[in-house]
C-alpha cells in the first residue's frame, strides 16, 4: 500500500471511516474500499483501489473476487473517470480472460466516439462472462440504443445469408481406421472446407480466441463426446459452417446440396448438430 492509495482514501468519508476501523489486511478490505469509492461515484479513486486489490490477489482462479474481475473494474472506473486505460494493463487483462479485454477495449472505443456498431461487434458475447444483472448489461444497452437503435426490431440485412461452406469434426488422439477413412471422405468433397480438430490443437484454439477458463473446461470433460460439444458451439461460433461427430457421414449429393444452399441460422438433423453464428452480435444474441 502506497501513500497515493491513502490520498485515494481520504477522499471519502465513508471509506476513510471504515479504512480508520477495519484497515487493508486481505483483499476484502481493498475490494470493500473501491466499492464503496466507486457507488460514490469516486471512480478515479475507485480505479486506484482496485488496483490495490488486483495486485494484493494471488492470481490463483479459485481466489474470489477473481483477479481479471479487479483489473476489469478498474479499467472500467479509468474509463468512467475519462483515463485512457494503459495498454500493458489491457494486455494483461487479455491474458486472464479475452472477453474482459475486448468488453474494455469496445466500451473505450464507443465512449471515444468512434463507430458504435464496430464497438458491439468488438465487445461480441463478452456479457456471458458476467453475472446477470452486472454493469454490463446497461452499458451494452446504452450503446445500442445510441449507435444501433435498429438492433432492437428484430430485423437485420444479415438474415438469410448463406451458412459457410465449411465442416468441423473432432476426435481427441489416436482416431481408429475407419474415422481416419471418414475424415478423408470429407477432405475430398468440393466446394468445402474441412477441418478436425485433436485434442491438443482443440485447447490452444480455445486458448487463443477464448482464454484460459475455456481451455480449462474443454480439459476437464469426462469424456471426448462432452469435450466434443464444449468445442463445437465455440468454433462455429466463430467460424460459421457445420460440425457433424466424427462417425458421421454426408449421405449424397442431395445432402451436400442441401448444405450448400441453407440460409437458416440453426439447422438441426437427425444426429447432425449445425450450428451457424456470424460474428455480428445483436442485443443478447447473435445476429443470424
Amino acid at each position: 500500500m502506497t501513500q497515493f492509495d491513502i490520498q485515494q482514501i481520504d477522499s471519502d468519508g465513508q471509506v476513510k471511516n471504515y479504512f480508520e476501523t477495519h484497515g487493508i489486511s486481505e483483499l476484502h478490505d481493498a475490494f470493500m474500499l473501491a466499492n464503496i469509492l466507486h457507488t460514490n461515484k469516486k471512480t478515479k479513486e475507485a480505479a486506484v483501489i482496485y488496483g490495490l486489490a488486483f495486485r494484493m490477489h494471488p492470481k490463483r482462479h479459485d481466489h474470489y473476487p477473481l483477479a481479471q474481475s479487479l483489473l476489469q473494474i478498474r479499467l472500467l472506473c479509468m474509463l468512467k473517470a475519462g483515463i485512457k486505460p494503459p495498454e500493458h494493463e489491457i494486455s494483461i487483462l487479455r491474458s486472464l480472460n479475452i472477453p474482459f479485454a475486448n468488453y474494455i477495449e469496445g466500451i473505450a472505443q464507443a465512449w471515444a466516439g468512434g463507430n458504435g456498431r464496430d464497438a458491439l461487434k468488438h465487445i461480441g458475447n463478452a456479457y456471458e462472462e458476467f453475472h446477470t444483472g452486472e454493469e454490463i448489461d446497461s452499458l451494452y444497452l446504452e450503446i445500442v440504443l445510441k449507435s444501433a437503435p435498429d438492433l432492437l426490431s428484430g430485423n437485420s440485412s444479415d438474415v438469410g445469408l448463406r451458412i459457410p461452406r465449411k465442416i468441423f469434426m473432432y476426435w481427441d488422439h489416436n482416431p481408429p481406421e475407419e474415422i481416419v477413412r471418414n475424415f478423408e471422405f470429407h477432405k475430398n468433397i468440393t466446394g468445402f472446407d474441412f477441418k478436425v480438430f485433436d485434442k491438443h490443437e482443440a485447447a490452444e484454439w480455445l486458448h487463443s480466441n477464448y482464454g484460459v477458463e475455456a481451455r480449462s473446461l474443454f480439459l476437464s470433460a469426462r469424456h471426448p463426446a462432452e469435450a466434443a460439444d464444449f468445442l463445437r458451439v465455440h468454433v462455429t461460433q466463430i467460424y460459421g459452417g457445420w460440425w457433424l461427430d466424427a462417425d458421421i457421414r454426408v449421405r449424397d449429393q442431395d445432402a451436400l446440396n442441401f448444405m450448400a444452399t441453407q440460409t437458416a441460422g440453426n439447422v438441426f438433423c437427425s444426429r447432425i448438430m449445425v450450428w451457424f453464428i456470424m460474428i455480428f452480435m445483436e442485443l443478447y444474441q447473435i445476429v443470424l
